[in-house]
């Protein structure tokens, strides 16, 4: 290794490692007997045929629209999920508790995101809901606001089509008529949309976080640092307060691999300007493969970020070396990401510093390359946690082709997961990301500020795209005035029928902001309508009538047509169904747990034998259970176990016998070639233990009852006396105790007698070393 450095000598005093690092390998384990401190038992192979696997389909319930019936249920889902979301419309829209199995509920005001946490127990009516949730997370997707009011118009198109489709109108020709009537009022809103303001873009975002203006304030500052068309990104802040910065360059989460690079102690950060940036597609595992790169270093005097898949100890060793002799400027990290997203992510690197990725694939490898491939930034910064890198702006040309081919695929992609993936690589490529960090006192209202903090950005860079109208509900509510004029191009009455469809439902969105606010709807759309000035509405916040736009009440044109689009679509598809299928549901078995807490009505505690056999299941993860005492001949005795988990064979069959009505005792042994499958319970006849609690609550017993035991003992002194009696009911009785939890089966024997009852004791064996 030295030697191999010595021939740069003339170009500097680059050094190797004083002595060779030696590979850490795992060592192989001398025994096994080191691996394991658990014994397991073994238990008896039983050799089964296997049958092909039988593919059978769920039966289907079939709902036909007999008197309207199939569309009476799911309209009946539709107004459950519109209700519900419906009551976070408006700035004076209230909150929806949602509960979540994993730590502190949610408290949201976010139309989409309550309506993904519905489910309804009819099949038939979540189907409504199902149909209707998709225009609102439609609408979410492509404007990011606006979702409540899809849900709401919705179902008022929903409500007046069925109307005239249960009068005996044709369902085919309404819908087309609400097809075109929403193309002509898509049209007309475009026509009056006005595009947006720097001073506005406050509003937008205000109104969209209901009438909170510090976060509108935000927003717009935000977007005024980046551009309209800039990166504003959130984050969940640690003060109880929101805040704003600015990241210059492109940063992201990968510190540098060793704090021997740092070159500010206090902060401990390493800094570089004007920095040359090798990027490496595979990992560095020889420093050799690094000499024609590290020359030109020396002799150009100026700083390298390595970025690779992995760096190796040998190669570290020998830059930290060098690093610290003061022979080279010089700082390393892993690339960002994994697989194929680590490979994009270099290429974004490249892109903006105007560098080259050395790959194999591509001709290039690592010993070859020189000063050719390398990336040049006007500033590196690199943390324990994080990098930043500023371009110099000489590729500012190559990075806008890159964000635009990320977008191309961003509106190509499917999942959402993946839209956000590519949706930061913009953010980490255009130079410039605002980060809103958003604060609160608890996670609960953590979580519902950054919900509505998203819908207003969103609001806000939707306005930016196409404009803005009237908002408050007014620009929908005047758009019904524009369809009188749609209706008399329509060619036949039904159609007709459908346009005035569409002008009622346009109303719903202002008569439920209304509603919210604790006012009549159908007054305040009545006095609206009343003024000629377009702007004129009902601003909800303050209760006053006036010039929303001056008042700042703006819409995104986006949003307001999206919300029309979607939700004619799915009114459309609603009104043309006639019949649901559904999957029939399958008895729900028995949830594990205490068996107090599913009893039957008339014992209290009383289970079937086959619910006993699912409960011991469930509970104790047995195989194979046999339950006594039970009814069968004699010649007809069922396989026994040869061999239990603690090796204790000693188990009883309390047989009855239909002639003799006696109970025999059957025991079986190790050498019992009779036996079958091994079992993991047993169960015995026996006293219960004694448990205060077991007593007082075991049903119909009184408190002089709570010695069972000595019941049993006195009265019945054996259990072969106690069979031959005349009347001997069998009730089987699983109880819980909620203290010592054993569980308990009780048998009565005389039903005339409460205190007389024999106890069967489970007890589950298990592997305790």
């Amino acid at each position: 290794m030295a030697s191999t450095f010595a021939a740069m000598s003339s170009a500097g005093s680059l050094a190797a490692p004083s002595g060779r690092v030696a590979d850490i390998k795992f060592q192989k384990l001398s025994s096994s007997s080191s691996i394991s401190s658990c014994s397991f038992v073994k238990r008896r192979n039983v050799v089964r045929r296997t049958a092909p696997p039988r593919i059978s389909a769920m039966a289907k319930e079939l709902h036909f629209n007999k008197d309207g019936s199939a569309i009476k249920k799911l309209q009946t889902g539709v107004n459950k999920l519109a209700d519900l979301v419906g009551v976070t419309l408006g700035p004076k829209g209230r909150n929806v508790v949602l509960e979540s199995k994993y730590g502190s509920p949610k408290i949201v005001n976010d139309g989409v995101t309550v309506a993904r946490e519905v489910e309804l127990e009819d099949p038939v009516e979540n189907i409504g809901a199902k149909l209707v949730r998709q225009a609102a997370a439609k609408t979410n997707d492509l404007a990011g606001d606006g979702t409540t009011t899809s849900v709401v118009l919705a179902q008022g198109l929903i409500a007046e089509g069925v109307k005239v489709v249960a009068a005996g109108a044709n369902p085919v020709l309404i819908t087309r008529g609400i097809e075109k009537t929403t193309k002509a009022l898509v049209s007309e809103l475009k026509s009056i949309s006005k595009e947006v303001e720097d001073s506005e873009l406050a509003d937008v975002a205000a109104v969209s976080a209901g009438n909170n203006y510090e976060v509108g304030n935000m927003i717009a500052e935000a977007l005024s640092k980046v551009g309209r068309k800039g990166v504003v990104t959130l984050e969940e802040g640690k003060s109880a307060d929101n805040s704003l910065y600015v990241v210059e360059g492109m940063q992201f989460d990968r510190g540098y691999i060793s704090p021997y690079f740092v070159t500010d102690s206090e902060k401990m950060a390493v800094e570089y300007e004007n920095c040359k940036l090798l990027l490496v597609d595979k990992k560095i595992t020889n420093a050799r493969d690094l000499i024609n790169v590290l020359e030109d270093a020396i002799r150009g005097g100026y700083p390298v970020l390595i970025i690779a898949e992995d760096i190796e100890q040998e190669a570290l060793a020998t830059l930290v070396v060098n690093k610290l002799r003061g022979a080279l400027k010089i700082a390393a990290l892993k690339a960002p990401g994994f697989g194929e997203r680590k490979s994009q992510y270099l290429d974004d690197i490249a892109i903006l510093t105007g560098g080259t990725v050395v790959r194999e694939e591509v001709g290039l490898t690592l010993d070859k390359v020189g000063n050719e491939v390398l990336g040049q930034a006007s500033k590196v910064v690199l943390t324990k946690d994080t990098t930043t890198i500023v371009g110099d702006g000489s590729t500012q040309e190559a990075v806008n082709k890159r964000v635009a081919q990320i977008r191309n695929l961003i509106e190509a992609a499917e999942q959402d997961y993946e839209k956000e993936k590519l949706n930061e690589r913009i953010a980490k490529l255009s130079g410039g990301v605002a980060v809103i960090q958003v604060g609160a006192q608890t996670e609960t209202e953590l979580k519902e500020k950054k919900l509505r903090v998203e819908d207003a950005l969103n609001a806000t860079k939707a306005a930016v795209e196409e404009g803005i109208v009237v908002g408050g509900g007014c620009t929908l509510l005047r758009l019904a005035s524009k369809v009188d004029g749609i209706r008399d191009t329509l060619e036949n009455d039904e159609e007709k029928v459908g346009a005035d469809i569409v002008k009622r439902a346009l109303s719903y969105p202002l008569k439920l902001i209304a509603k919210n606010a604790g006012v009549n709807g159908s007054v305040v759309s009545e006095k609206v309508l009343s003024s000629d000035n377009p702007k004129y509405g009902y601003n909800a916040a303050t209760g006053k009538y006036e010039d929303l736009m001056a008042a700042g009440i703006i819409d995104p044109t986006k949003v307001v047509r999206c919300c029309l689009e979607h939700a004619s679509s799915v009114a459309k598809t609603f009104l043309m169904s006639d019949c649901v299928v559904v999957e029939i549901k399958e008895p729900e078995s028995v949830p594990a747990g205490n068996p107090m807490d599913n009893s039957d009505e008339e014992l209290g505690f009383a289970i079937s034998e086959s619910r006993l056999r699912r409960e011991l299941h469930r509970s104790f993860d047995l195989n194979r259970i046999v339950i006594f005492p039970t009814s069968f001949d004699s010649e007809e005795i069922p396989p026994f176990p040869t061999k239990c988990q603690n090796d204790i064979l000693n188990k009883k069959c309390f047989q009855k016998d239909k002639k003799k009505r006696s109970i025999k005792t059957w025991e079986t042994s190790h050498e019992d070639e009779k036996v079958g499958n091994d079992i993991d319970l047993e169960l015995r006849l026996s006293p219960p233990k004694e448990c205060n609690s077991i007593s007082s609550s075991a049903p119909n017993r009184s408190k002089s009852s709570s010695c069972v035991s000595s019941n049993v003992n006195s009265k019945h002194e054996d259990f072969d006396s106690l069979a031959s009696e005349e009347e001997v009911p069998i009730s089987l009785i699983l109880m819980g105790c909620p203290h010592c939890y054993m569980y308990v089966m009780v048998s009565k024997i005389d039903p005339k007698c409460p205190k007389c009852e024999i106890s069967v004791l489970i007890d589950a064996f298990r592997e305790t070393n």
